[in-house]
């Protein structure tokens, strides 16, 4: 369960991030964070909708870790839900060529999924989507502050890598 405060200080470090990378733009800031009481899912973004990123106190995902042994951050779930939400600011990037070229199909192109391995995804849940890979992509470049860990030092990764990194330069030089 997610208090309002431990939302709000996310809410920061991930925004800072954002900044730091040249993410965080007029576009960007007026997507508004709302908190919920309670969704299935840690999170999500109303990308067909308004934009805006919908994070609940309780979820049932977040009660799912405590069987099954994992764990995602608060900041995560931002880092996430903040990908989608750039995509959604930004579809002319995201619906570029250069994506397709990255992450082998087009960013709405919700009929592609794949068969998970991790050369070739940053996680399982990248793999349904083109809109997940991105995004769980784009989440780790955030938390490593775009330094490639070395266990996903695989081309394809590599690749989509560059492309968020690319996007990061693009952005820096047009403020």
């Amino acid at each position: 369960m997610y208090s309002f405060n431990q939302l709000k200080n996310a809410l920061d470090i991930v925004q800072d991030e954002l900044i730091e990378h040249h993410f965080w733009d007029a576009k960007l800031s007026k997507i508004n964070v709302i908190w919920i009481p309670y969704k299935e899912a840690y999170g999500y973004q109303e990308y067909y909708k308004n934009g805006n990123i919908v994070i609940p106190a309780f979820s049932k995902s977040k009660l799912s870790e405590l069987f099954l042994g994992s764990y995602v951050s608060l900041k995560d779930i931002l880092r996430h839900e903040y990908a989608h939400a750039f995509a959604y600011t930004h579809r002319k990037l995201i619906s570029s060529r250069q994506f397709k070229l990255a992450f082998g199909t087009f960013h709405d192109d919700l009929d592609t999924s794949w068969v998970y391995d991790p050369k070739y995804f940053i996680s399982e849940y990248a793999s349904t989507n083109p809109m997940e890979d991105f995004a769980e992509t784009f989440m780790i470049y955030l938390e490593y502050s775009g330094k490639l860990p070395t266990k996903f030092n695989f081309p394809v990764i590599k690749q989509k890598w560059k492309f968020i990194k690319n996007l990061s330069i693009y952005l820096k030089s047009s403020h």
